[in-house]
């Protein structure tokens, strides 16, 4: 059980931390990033990893703890990479297909 509430702040930081970017933030909500959003984002994201590292500091002592929290975190930035990857392409496939709202005539 402690593995998996270390995994899940590792993974809410890092996924806050990655839509705390522009680029990323666009690509989801589809507006433009406003800076104070930006900053909250990146305040709890470095929150929440904080919180995932003490967490198994706590819980597995500080030497082991914290090496289980940099292998967990591995693994929530991968998840995170490959999570917006997907989404990146679906929203490209999705572009290059004609609407379904206007029929194609020739």
């Amino acid at each position: 059980m402690v593995a998996l509430t270390v995994f899940l702040a590792l993974l809410a930081g890092s996924v806050l931390l990655c839509f705390s970017m522009p680029r990323h933030y666009r690509l989801v909500a589809g507006t433009p990033l406003p800076g104070s959003r930006k900053h909250a984002m990146r305040a709890a994201g470095y929150a929440f990893l904080l919180l995932g590292a003490w967490w198994a500091a706590a819980t597995h002592g500080p030497a082991v703890g914290l090496a289980v929290a940099v292998g967990t975190l591995t693994v929530a930035v991968l998840a995170t990479a490959f999570a917006v990857t997907a989404l990146t392409r679906r929203q490209a496939r999705a572009e290059k297909r004609p609407s379904r709202a206007q029929p194609r005539y020739r």
